[in-house]
């Protein structure tokens, strides 16, 4: 009995121990940002291409995109130099908290300048750390 319960106990220490840690790996936080039609990247391009821009919306999905992107570095990178990945997504995190920022400003052409630079940032990661 004794066995029994010093075990269920390492187990619930266990899984305390791994919901503490709730950072989303590389994978995960990509397929949310970046899947097609349905990824926060488009969905927030298409949100502040829309006639009229409803910023609720927008500001709902950047911040959900700002926390994922806050995620990201905290990963190891799945290849290549740590610095070089450290470097990249500071800088990824940063460019998506200028999203955030305008989009709580309501500031459309901003919105637009740094989701286009987000945009053409992909690549130069996706190079040096893309298995």
């Amino acid at each position: 009995m004794q066995y029994l319960l010093a075990s269920l106990t390492l187990l619930a220490a266990a899984v305390a121990g791994a919901s503490a840690d709730d950072t989303p790996d590389v994978e995960t936080i990509m397929k949310k940002v970046n899947t097609k039609k349905s990824g926060l990247h488009t969905k927030v391009k298409d949100e502040l291409n829309a006639a009229t821009v409803d910023w609720t919306a927008v500001a709902k999905n950047t911040k959900e995109y700002k926390k994922l992107a806050d995620f990201l570095g905290k990963n190891d990178p799945p290849k290549g130099d740590k610095s070089s990945w450290e470097k990249l997504t500071k800088t990824y995190a940063e460019n998506v908290k200028k999203l955030d920022d305008a989009a709580g400003k309501k500031d459309k052409d901003a919105a637009l300048k740094v989701h286009e630079t987000l945009s053409k940032s992909c690549m130069t990661c996706h190079k040096a750390h893309r298995p």
